[in-house]
């Protein structure tokens, strides 16, 4: 099988671009053909791409505007699709890339576009309801929420596969059985509004008020400078001065070395993104608090038996439960996550929504 799979990055290697990283290397080692059209993809991405043998096809450059990108894509979209059997495609607006086709496509939706939306952007999302419903995509998405909401906005159903985690890799490590002095949080991933770092801070300075030495590192790209400028004015406004690190954009070994360095992970991420961090995490032993709001939570309760925080309040509260008792958290959901999520699960189940897709096209 050839499989074209179509990307629209932010120039960051997130969980996204880890996904099509793997889901490629699986393809390939199944025998199957992978070309990869993607705009704004980051240079480690592509290197890994192109040393497993996948074609690489970056359809702008980083003077692109936004336009001309989704232009590119199409343009690049279409040379390649007459040679593909199945067209994967990732990242709105990849979707609205293959219009006009009629090759069988397979959304792997991340997130809706409605997630994201404003006034200019509805008519543009109308058109990828319709033409998503119109070419009969297969859906796939990573949790049940994300199968209901995709549901409630698009009236189609979906196949929940979820991501994988490379347990060999984040497990490679050593990791204490007791905290730090001062007492070490971590968050990872992208400042921005969904990945809600505000969250963090605030439960630093809870744990601070209440007499624990804490400090806060905050590992992940600033794709939002508006939101970057509320966090660098909160921290003297709640009294964090010289207790937040930011470290800007880090590679995966440097995240595995930030999680056995630290002791628990704060995650209050929701609604978008931020899904494959707290599973690597569980890998490394620390103990991760996330929030009902993030779309994986129903599987971190099931593998660490730690309860959901509905707000930062009781994220604080667990993470002062956590201190007191650490020895207690510690490697919690370490085990499930290698019996339960795999890479190899992952793009053996996606590769079978690509067979029947083609398979249901032909009929």
């Amino acid at each position: 099988m050839k499989v074209l799979i179509v990307h629209h990055g932010a120039w960051t290697y997130g969980g996204a671009e880890l996904v099509i990283v793997k889901l490629s290397e699986y393809l390939q080692r199944q025998g199957n053909g992978v070309t990869v059209i993607g705009t704004n993809l980051p240079g480690n991405m592509v290197l890994e791409l192109k040393t497993g043998n996948t074609l690489v096809i970056e359809a702008n450059t980083p003077t692109s505007g936004k336009t001309s990108q989704l232009v590119s894509l199409w343009a690049e979209t279409h040379r390649c699709i007459a040679e593909a059997d199945v067209i994967n495609v990732h990242n709105f607006p990849a979707t609205v890339a293959t219009f006009p086709c009629n090759k069988p496509i397979v959304w792997s939706c991340n997130e809706p576009a409605e997630v994201f939306t404003n006034w200019w952007r509805k008519p543009f999302e109308a058109f990828n309801r319709w033409w998503v419903k119109q070419a009969s995509m297969s859906i796939i998405v990573a949790t049940p929420y994300d199968q209901e909401r995709f549901k409630r906005i698009y009236g189609m159903d979906s196949k929940v596969i979820p991501y994988g985690v490379d347990y060999n890799f984040w497990s490679q490590g050593t990791r204490a059985k007791t905290i730090h002095n001062p007492i070490r949080l971590l968050q990872v991933g992208t400042v921005s509004h969904y990945k809600n770092q505000r969250d963090s801070m605030a439960i630093l300075h809870r744990l601070m008020a209440q007499g624990y030495e804490a400090t806060l590192t905050i590992a992940g790209a600033i794709t939002d400078d508006s939101y970057y400028g509320i966090l660098k004015r909160m921290i003297p406004l709640v009294g964090v001065q010289d207790k937040v690190n930011f470290l800007g954009s880090v590679t995966h070994a440097e995240v595995r070395e930030l999680f056995y360095n630290h002791d628990i992970l704060l995650h209050p991420v929701y609604l978008q993104g931020g899904w494959l961090t707290p599973f690597e995490a569980l890998c490394t032993g620390i103990p991760t608090i996330v929030t009902k709001r993030f779309n994986g939570s129903y599987l971190i309760k099931e593998a660490t038996g730690i309860k959901m925080c509905s707000n930062y309040s009781q994220m604080a509260d667990l993470t002062i439960e956590v201190i007191n008792n650490y020895a207690d958290y510690v490697n919690r959901g370490k085990n499930w996550v290698r019996e339960n999520l795999s890479w190899e699960k992952f793009g053996r189940d996606t590769l079978d929504v690509f067979t029947n897709a083609e398979k249901n096209r032909r009929k």
